[in-house]
């Protein structure tokens, strides 16, 4: 499979919706047998 490298300002734990969106991507990118990395940053608030 791919390896697969999510580059998101925002991430899980954080809890709006982008975050819960990316990390429900990548959970699924996951499932599916890919690779994955995450760049992320630091809450903003």
């Amino acid at each position: 499979m791919a390896n697969v490298l999510i580059l998101s300002l925002i991430f899980s734990p954080d809890n709006v919706s982008t975050a819960q969106l990316m990390a429900g991507l990548a959970a699924e990118l996951e499932s599916r047998g890919h690779t994955l990395a995450v760049i992320s940053t630091t809450p903003h608030y």
